[in-house]
């Protein structure tokens, strides 16, 4: 769920991924984007600056004749300047998100946005999970399921990877499989560069 005018977006039923890429935003450190998709697959949300407002409402479309519901998104910084964060209903529960912990000696973390990915996925009962994560230095990460319906132990599979040109591409699959085929995205030709003459 986050970040960039340019998104890109990997959305299939309750799964919505966003890239970290600055905003039009003061502080772009600061700008976050929900994508979510309702039981209906119609997509809600949208971007906020969360340093101003940490905790936004977004409403979700009617679907199935229920409306008026609506998601909580909160989301903040801890003291070294790492976001944490998620959404969930607004009828709760509320998760209890814990700040991740400072690098020692009080160093400011400061990663690539640009390998910065947010993974947010629900399951069958309703229950949001997946995090956060660099995926230039971990290109694929496993987020446990919450157990639903008596199943537990089942593993979301996230892989993503950039080309040579910085365009990222790849997505998530249950760890049974299928394993997807991601196409590497094609590079913009390089231009014709005039001759030279002697």
């Amino acid at each position: 769920m986050l970040f960039s005018t340019a998104n890109i977006l990997v959305a299939s039923a309750t799964v919505a991924v966003s890239f970290a890429n600055p905003l039009q935003f003061a502080d772009s450190s600061c700008a976050i984007c929900v994508d979510d998709v309702n039981d209906c697959q119609q997509m809600y949300g949208g971007c906020y600056d969360f340093c101003a407002e940490p905790r936004k409402e977004f409403d979700i479309p009617e679907c199935k004749g229920v409306s008026g519901k609506k998601q909580v998104c909160e989301y903040f910084k801890n003291e070294c300047g790492e976001r944490y964060g998620g959404c969930y209903p607004a009828e709760g529960p509320v998760p209890g998100w814990a700040a991740p912990a400072c690098p020692p000696n009080g160093q400011t973390v400061q990663p690539d946005e640009s390998c910065r990915i947010c993974v947010d996925q629900m399951n069958d009962c309703q229950q949001m999970y997946g995090g956060c994560y660099d995926f230039c230095a971990e290109p694929r990460k496993e987020f446990e399921i919450p157990e639903c319906k008596g199943v537990s132990g089942k593993k979301t599979v996230c892989e993503y990877f950039k080309n040579d040109c910085d365009k990222v591409y790849g997505g998530c699959y249950p760890e049974e499989g299928p394993i997807p085929g991601w196409a590497e995205p094609t590079c913009p030709a390089e231009e014709a560069k005039p001759a030279v003459s002697e």
